[in-house]
């Protein structure tokens, strides 16, 4: 049975990451309130803020209130966004969600068609409606002969993967960076596969992951891993994020030297500056 207790506890270690995630862009809208905001952006003229407050009974047993502050976002564009962050609360029920909300903004900020007029918006989604009514009388009326399609796995191999140097930190833990140049997701396993054929690596407590890499339809995927480390991954992405960097995955294991000694949320900077170091290194 969850209590206001648990609740409570969930919003503290939340705001804590938040704050260390995004530093001074993550404030509190004023004193008197349980009101947070902070501004995402890829460039200055596409700011979104988003508010949320964290109520009574989030995350366990009532979702996060929230709202936007852009001005320039209107009509068709603004609907799809909040119709994206409705979907991601929903798929994260009961779960601090904050973190996959501003994933879901800079994944939309990210999106071609931000740039186009709402006239050609409306265009664009007309002309893919036409053009599939088109395919779809084109299979009825002719007959092709099958085309043997690759799967991605055939189609892609592991890329070459870069490791950094092991950084101790107060004889608790080594964590380790590693990072690839990928084209598909399925490269994803791939690299987990061949980091593991080592056995230091494989047996590792932790190998936490994340990357960013543009799918077929043009969509940038921004995905992560905590492999039992709670909200690590989102550590790992947030450099690449904040590099606009994609086509990329950063892998950081984490070995632990001394039980006794708890990092608390040390840990999570030190995951942060093993992905900012061996991106610095290898990927500029």
């Amino acid at each position: 049975m969850t209590t206001s207790i648990d609740c409570q506890e969930l919003q503290r270690e939340e705001i804590e990451s938040l704050e260390t995630i995004f530093g001074s862009a993550w404030s509190k809208y004023d004193e008197n309130s349980e009101t947070y905001r902070v501004a995402l952006e890829r460039n200055p003229d596409q700011r979104i803020e988003l508010q949320v407050t964290f109520i009574d009974g989030y995350p366990l047993r009532a979702p996060i209130k929230y709202s936007l502050f852009a001005p320039w976002l209107k009509g068709d564009k603004r609907q799809k966004l909040m119709e994206e962050l409705h979907e991601t609360i929903q798929q994260h029920s009961n779960e601090s969600v904050v973190y996959c909300l501003t994933q879901t903004i800079y994944d939309f900020l990210d999106e071609k068609f931000l740039f186009l007029t709402d006239e050609q918006y409306e265009h664009s989604e007309k002309s893919d409606v036409s053009h599939e009514n088109e395919g779809n009388d084109h299979v009825k009326y002719a007959k092709r002969l099958p085309i043997p399609k690759l799967s991605p796995e055939e189609k892609y191999t592991c890329p070459e993967i870069f490791t950094g140097e092991p950084m101790e930190e107060d004889r608790a833990s080594v964590f380790q960076a590693h990072c690839a140049r990928i084209d598909h997701e399925c490269q994803v396993q791939m690299v987990l596969d061949e980091l593991k054929k080592h056995k230091k690596i494989a047996t590792a407590k932790h190998n936490v992951y994340a990357y960013r890499v543009t799918a077929e339809n043009g969509k940038l995927l921004s995905e992560c891993n905590d492999d039992g480390e709670n909200r690590a991954g989102e550590w790992v992405l947030e450099p690449l994020i904040h590099n606009n960097l994609s086509n990329v995955m950063v892998v950081v294991t984490r070995w632990h030297r001394d039980y006794s000694i708890h990092m608390g949320a040390g840990r999570f900077t030190a995951y942060k500056q093993c992905c900012a170091d061996i991106i610095k290194n290898f990927l500029k």
